[in-house]
């Protein structure tokens, strides 16, 4: 018998003006970024897994359903997500937020917009089998998850980490103005 699980928990700040406007080039080298932050969806598409694919795609259409904007991928996003993912999934942080206040500084600091709102969602899926359709329904179940997925932002990318059947999956949204 096949069971699944799913945890799944939100985390928002508003936050202040850029400190600074550095572009980090190893991000842009990791993520294959062609600008240094903002990603043509080619570029997305050319280095995410299949599982990042499948919930970017189901974002966007819920998103599309709703005549919401579409999100735009950001390489420094995609860097932040994927390497949470990989911390939970090595049992470096719990599942949740520990180190959202440190990803917030970095968006802060390295996204050359004014920042208004970042907003996170994580989850896990004890199996690859459907890990896409599984860690997204759980969002969308999820008030402040849904909120997240439905809110006013304008960058947003997901990484995940897979480990022994598990997959864990961090989404960051920011809204700039």
């Amino acid at each position: 018998m096949l069971i699944l699980f799913t945890i799944f928990l939100a985390c928002g700040s508003e936050l202040r003006s850029p400190r600074a406007s550095s572009k980090g080039s190893s991000t842009t080298q990791e993520s294959g970024a062609s600008d240094g932050e903002t990603l043509t969806l080619e570029e997305f598409w050319s280095f995410a897994s299949a599982i990042e694919y499948d919930i970017h795609e189901r974002v966007t259409q819920h998103r599309k359903e709703r005549d919401l904007d579409e999100l735009i991928p950001h390489n420094l996003l995609v860097d932040l997500t994927r390497a949470h993912s990989e911390a939970m999934a090595m049992q470096e942080v719990p599942l949740g937020h520990d180190g959202f206040e440190e990803r917030y500084d970095i968006i802060v600091d390295e996204i050359c917009y004014d920042i208004f709102f970042v907003a996170e969602n994580v989850g896990y899926s004890d199996t690859i089998d459907n890990a896409g359709e599984t860690i997204f329904a759980n969002w969308l179940s999820n008030e402040e998850y849904r909120g997240n997925i439905e809110g006013p932002f304008h960058l947003s990318s997901i990484g995940s980490f897979e480990l022994e059947n598990q997959v864990y999956a961090t989404q960051i949204f920011v809204q700039v103005q």
